[in-house]
Parts: C-alpha cells; sequence; structure tokens
C-alpha cells in the first residue's frame, strides 16, 4: 500500500572538536499505510537516512501519539539503540528510544536504517466516521563536547470507522447472459477505500421474433416451424375448335319449257334468265384457344398464436433466480449468501497458522476463509547482567502472550510453568519459561518454551592494531567463574554485515589475539564478548565498544 509520509527532514550539524569534522543526517518518521480501519494496528517507523559517524554521547527520541485514539502494542529497536518508556510518563502520550554513552570517548557511529519500529492499535470506539490519527518525532543529538542539535518530523493515518460512499460507476457494463461491476469510492478526502457490487444480467430481448435484438442469440423455443407451400392451381384444358360450316350444293337449273310449234303470232316468249347460283356461306375463322390463367402465389401461413406457459416455478437459491422449469423464464433476483457465524476449522499453534470459516446459512457454502496468525510468545525482559545476587521477585520478567494481531491473550487461556527455584536465580545460565495454550482456548493450541538468561559481564577491548591482512586485539581479562572464553567480530562496515569474520578463544586467562587472513590496506570494524558454556550451551555477554583500525 502505498505510504502517506507527512515527514520533516531533520538536518544536524554536530558540532565536534577541531579535528572532527561535522557530519549531517536525516531522522524520518513515516507509517506502513495511508488507511487504516477503527481497530486495525497500524506500525510507525523511524529511519535513520545515512551512516552518521564523529563523537556522540547521547541520542534522545519521543515519538508523540494521541492516547485517546491509539493504543501502544509492541515494538523492535534498531541496533545500538534502547528503550525506556518510563512508568512516570503523563498517561505514556510518547514512545522514547535513546542510544547513551556518557563516558569520554562515546560512541562512533550510528547505522544508516531502522533506529525504531513501533505498532499501535487503532480505536474502535470512535464517535466520527473518519478520524486522522498523527505521529510527532522530537529527536536530540549530543556529542561528546556538550553540543547538541534537536528536530521535529511528523506523519498521520487516517482511520476509518464507517465510509461514506459516492453514487458509484459502472466499471462492466452487464450482458444479455453475464453480471456487470458498480464501483464505489469514499468521499473522506483521505481515505479512498472502494467497494463494488454486482449488476444483474440484462436478459435477451426478443421483440416479436426468436433473434436477441442486442447480442444476436437465437432463441428456437420461439422460432416458427415453416409453412408448407400450396399445390399449383391445374392449367384447364383449351376451348376445342368447331368445325366449319359446310358450303350447301349449289341449286339445280331448272329443265327448260320446251318450245312449242311456233305459232305465227307472237313471237316465242324469251327464254328467262337461270337463277344465279349464290355464293357459299363463308367458313368462320376458329375460336382462339384461351391464355391459361396464371398460378396464384400461395397464400403465407400467419405466424402461430404463442400458447401463454403455465409457469411451473422452482424456487429461488443463493446463486440462481426464481426460474419457471417448462420455459426457462426468471423473475427476482438470486438470494444471495447469508453469512453465518465464524467456526474454528482448525486452531493455530505459536509457530504454525490456523484457519476459521463462516458459512451460508441457506446452502452451507464456505462464503469466508480467515486465516489465523500464529501466537507470540515472549518475556517483558529477556536477560540480566550477573552480579551475584538474586533476581528480587518484584525484578522477575512478565509472561506476554498475544494472537497473531498483537492483542493480548487472557491469562485464563494458556499455563506457564516457570524455572525451578526462581526465586533463587543468580547463576549464568538459561532459565525455562513453559507456556501451554488450555482446551478452554478456542483458536489456539500447543506450547512454547521462551527462556530468561543471567549472562556475563562483558568486558573491554584495550587496544586494536593493523597488521599484514590482519589485526591484533587486546582485551580485559574478565572473572573466571564468569567466564568460559571470548569471541571476536571482525567486519568492513558498522553493522557487521560485510566480510564478516568471527573468532572464538578459550580460556578466561587469555587476552589476546591475532585474527588473520583479511583484506589488505582495509578499514576493520571489532568488536569483542565474553562467553560462559552452562549445559552444553554458550551465553554470551553484551558486545563492547566498536573500534576501527586498518590492515596493512
Amino acid at each position: 500500500m502505498k505510504k502517506k509520509l507527512i515527514s520533516t527532514v531533520l538536518a544536524t550539524m554536530l558540532l565536534l572538536s577541531t579535528t572532527a569534522s561535522a557530519m549531517a543526517a536525516s531522522f524520518q518518521v513515516s507509517t506502513d499505510k495511508n488507511v487504516v480501519n477503527a481497530g486495525e494496528n497500524v506500525t510507525v517507523t523511524v529511519n535513520l537516512d545515512k551512516e552518521l559517524t564523529g563523537n556522540f554521547r547521547n541520542v534522545q527520541g519521543q515519538l508523540g501519539y494521541d492516547t485517546s485514539r491509539l493504543t501502544y502494542v509492541s515494538h523492535k529497536m534498531g541496533s545500538l539503540y534502547q528503550h525506556y518508556m518510563a512508568k512516570n510518563m503523563p498517561s505514556k502520550k510518547y514512545f522514547t528510544f535513546s542510544n547513551t554513552d556518557m563516558s569520554t570517548a562515546g560512541f562512533s557511529s550510528m547505522p544508516k536504517g531502522n533506529v525504531v519500529t513501533v505498532v499501535f492499535q487503532t480505536s474502535q470506539n470512535m464517535s466520527e466516521s473518519h478520524i486522522t490519527a498523527a505521529f510527532s518525532l522530537k529527536l536530540s543529538v549530543q556529542d561528546t563536547a556538550g553540543h547538541s542539535e534537536k528536530s521535529t518530523s511528523s506523519a498521520s493515518v487516517v482511520v476509518c470507522k464507517s465510509h461514506t460512499w459516492d453514487g458509484g460507476t459502472v466499471t462492466t457494463a452487464p450482458g444479455c447472459s453475464s453480471k456487470g461491476v458498480k464501483s464505489y469510492t469514499c468521499t473522506y478526502q483521505g481515505c479512498g477505500a472502494v467497494k463494488t457490487e454486482r449488476i444483474d444480467e440484462t436478459g435477451h430481448s426478443y421483440g416479436n421474433g426468436y433473434v436477441c435484438g442486442t447480442c444476436g442469440h437465437v432463441n428456437e423455443a420461439l422460432k416458427p416451424d415453416p409453412t408448407p407451400t400450396p399445390d399449383p392451381t391445374p392449367t384447364p384444358d383449351p376451348t376445342p375448335t368447331p368445325d366449319p360450316t359446310p358450303t350447301p350444293d349449289p341449286t339445280p337449273s331448272p329443265e327448260p319449257t320446251p318450245t312449242p310449234e311456233p305459232t305465227p303470232t307472237p313471237d316465242p316468249a324469251p327464254t328467262p334468265e337461270p337463277t344465279p347460283t349464290p355464293d357459299p356461306t363463308p367458313t368462320p375463322d376458329p375460336t382462339p384457344t384461351p391464355d391459361p390463367a396464371p398460378t396464384p402465389d400461395p397464400t403465407p401461413t400467419p405466424d402461430p398464436t404463442p400458447t401463454p406457459c403455465a409457469h411451473n416455478w422452482k424456487a429461488a437459491t443463493c446463486k440462481a433466480a426464481k426460474s419457471c422449469i417448462l420455459c426457462g423464464a426468471t423473475e427476482g433476483k438470486a438470494l444471495g449468501h447469508k453469512a453465518g457465524t465464524v467456526k474454528v476449522t482448525k486452531k493455530a499453534t505459536m509457530t504454525k497458522a490456523g484457519t476459521k470459516v463462516q458459512k451460508c446459512t441457506r446452502c452451507n457454502a464456505v462464503v469466508k476463509t480467515i486465516k489465523i496468525k500464529p501466537a507470540k510468545v515472549a518475556l517483558s525482559k529477556s536477560s540480566f547482567v550477573y552480579n551475584g545476587k538474586v533476581i528480587g521477585s518484584k525484578k522477575l520478567p512478565k509472561v506476554v502472550v498475544r494472537d497473531g494481531s498483537g492483542k493480548k491473550i487472557a491469562a485464563k487461556y494458556y499455563t506457564v510453568t516457570k524455572p525451578k527455584n526462581v526465586k533463587k536465580m543468580k547463576a549464568i545460565g538459561r532459565y525455562a519459561y513453559k507456556i501451554t495454550f488450555k482446551k478452554n482456548c478456542k483458536q489456539y493450541t500447543g506450547s512454547k518454551t521462551v527462556y530468561l538468561q543471567i549472562t556475563p559481564a562483558k568486558t573491554s577491548m584495550k587496544s586494536v592494531k593493523g597488521a599484514k591482512k590482519a589485526v591484533t586485539v587486546k582485551w580485559k581479562k574478565a572473572a573466571k567463574m564468569q567466564t568460559t572464553g571470548y569471541q571476536i567480530m571482525v567486519a568492513t562496515n558498522s553493522k557487521f554485515t560485510k566480510n564478516k569474520k568471527t573468532v572464538s578463544i578459550k580460556g578466561y586467562k587469555n587476552i589476546s589475539k591475532k585474527v588473520t587472513k583479511l583484506k589488505v590496506k582495509t578499514k576493520y570494524y571489532v568488536k569483542v564478548r565474553t562467553y560462559k558454556t552452562v549445559k552444553g550451551v554458550k551465553i554470551y555477554s553484551n558486545w563492547s565498544k566498536v573500534k576501527t583500525v586498518k590492515t596493512k
């Protein structure tokens, strides 16, 4: 998640002796999240942006926070730094840390990187829907000459109890048979939380036909059967041509009247002209054959009137809407899962995660699976330096057990087996505290052992000299009863991570050692500590102050 960092840069010029050069460094405070929900944890980190070298006596920091909105949970210190949260702080309104050496020599460097990481839990009892929780850093750096520089830095995080959503934006449009997505964003400035919801399918739109006008889907159930083509009307036979009217025979000429013997008197009557033969009756033209009647186009078959479905409804389920088992029609929406109570299916231990699930009360499907993070066990103080005296009962450490989110687990859910003769402990060694979860603990099971150590007193280096590809280290002899031997560590950086080499020396009387096979003409950082072997286990003291030397 993108960090929201509201910080100021601390540029500290340390005024050292006339032979030392002033160095500048920046301490920055930041949060691991921009926004958290009410009740969640937020981690605040203080970092030094580069290694700082010189002669320093004291570094003190106060990380302020609002106790009405934040509760301290845990912390982790960087190298060389200490934590001291004084009991008399008013309401513990700030977390303090230091790196202090009031001797004349002081310390020569502050490593780049993490100074301190502090985990806070945000309040669940908020009257507002959103708040802004702020963190402020006050820092003071002092050199061996007594000069000091102060600076401040700050960061903040938005805590949300409930969101104020906008009208939403359709990020994925729904289709005929696919769901869409609508996204909502919290309108509180600096929050930016987003939630989504599903948009139901639009369904196919067939109109009066059987093809969806949106996606082209064909509904075979609505598709009509094809209309059969009617037989064509037969062509009538042509009217037959009538035979022609026969021509009548001509009327025969009458026989001539015989001529009587001529009478001398009147001239004989003239012979009449024969009757002319009439013209034959003309043959009528044949009646023309009529053209056949055209075949009419087939009458189109009308669309069948759909028969309404007598729906046989199937009840809605968590994933499907109410539907007809005859025609497939749907009505309403799917019910959606109804989340039930959360049940633990596998308890977590102090090393392995567990699980718990939430099931739907309708269909018993798993709605949500939740990981149970391993529990964490620690002592309020893990070591004491041997002083020959019994650790008083008031100084004995307390066992602290927290769940995976950092919340304390009540003591009624576990037992603590303390070391034997715990009230008489004073010898160098390890003392076991065994923590076992009871059966009444719902989320955790198993046990784990943590150790309280009484360590030998540390020694100090007398001198360190460079040789060819080697360094010779001398130190102060430790007490016989506290010491089995010594351990030297050399490296080419102050964090002792580069070209690191460790050498062990047996016997408390040995007070010098030549460390060989090093790099030529290279600056090395050197430190030494004592150890005592108890029941096969080496118990180490704290490291001495770091010195530097250059090989030849």
